[in-house]
C-alpha cells in the first residue's frame, strides 16, 4: 500500500487533547500543525524560520514549542493567518526539504510528505500502481495548489473534503512519524480520527 511521509518530526505546539494533538508526534509534512488556541493571541511580530533538514525543522520546533508552526505550500496555513484563525510567534518552513519530496515504487510505494499533488498526479509509476491517488490529486483545487500543495498537508488536515484520503484509507496507507525520541508507524485509519481531529498517540 501506499505508504506517505518516510519521515517525521515531533510537534511539540500541541498538548494533549488539543485538536491537533498527535502525542507529540506527527508527520514532517504542512498543514495545520497550528493549535486552534493560537487564535486567541494577538498582535506581536512573527518570525519566519526556514529549515532545510528534518533536524533543522526538529530543532525550530522545539525551540518554538506551542508557538511554531509548520508550513510547507501554505495552501491552508496561510489563509487561516490572514482569516486570524492562528496566531503563531514563528512560520517554520519545511518546503526545501529535500529528503521529503522522494516517490519511491518498489516492493512498496513510499512518498514522501512534501509530494506536490502536481507530482503524484503526473507520475506514470504511481499511476500504474495506485491509479485512484493519482486521479485525486489530480482534482485537488485549481492548478495552483497542485502546484505547491503537499500530499502531507492534505491529510494531516484531517478535512472530509481532503481528496487524496479516501484512496489512502482504501490502500490501508501508514504513515512514519517521527520525534527527537525516535520513530514510529500509524496507519491512516489510526491517525484521522474524526473531523479536523488526528490521533492523541503516545509519543514514539
Amino acid at each position: 500500500p501506499a505508504s506517505p511521509g518516510e519521515a517525521g518530526t515531533n510537534h511539540p505546539n500541541v498538548r494533549q487533547g488539543s485538536p491537533w494533538n498527535n502525542g507529540g508526534a506527527v508527520p514532517l509534512v504542512p498543514g495545520r500543525y497550528c493549535s486552534r488556541r493560537l487564535a486567541r493571541r494577538c498582535g506581536g511580530s512573527m518570525q519566519f524560520r526556514m529549515t532545510r533538514s528534518i533536524d533543522e525543522a526538529l530543532d525550530e520546533l522545539t525551540h518554538w514549542g506551542d508557538d511554531g508552526c509548520l508550513v510547507a505550500g501554505g495552501t491552508d496555513v496561510v489563509l487561516q493567518y490572514r482569516n486570524r484563525e492562528i496566531s503563531p510567534a514563528a512560520l517554520i518552513h519545511i518546503e526545501r526539504i529535500e529528503e521529503l519530496r522522494s516517490v519511491a515504487v518498489n516492493g512498496r510505494t513510499m512518498i514522501g510528505a512534501l509530494t506536490t499533488h502536481h507530482q503524484l498526479a503526473t507520475d506514470p509509476e504511481v499511476a500504474e500502481r495506485h491509479p485512484a491517488l493519482v486521479r485525486a490529486a489530480g482534482i485537488v483545487g485549481g492548478w495552483q495548489t497542485q502546484a505547491v500543495g503537499t500530499l502531507g498537508g492534505n491529510i494531516c488536515n484531517a478535512s472530509p473534503a481532503a481528496d487524496t484520503v479516501p484512496p489512502l484509507l482504501v490502500a490501508d496507507a501508514k504513515l512514519t512519524l517521527a520525534s527527537t525520541a525516535g520513530t514510529r508507524v500509524v496507519t491512516m485509519a489510526d491517525f484521522l480520527t474524526c473531523l479536523l481531529y488526528t490521533s492523541p498517540s503516545p509519543r514514539a
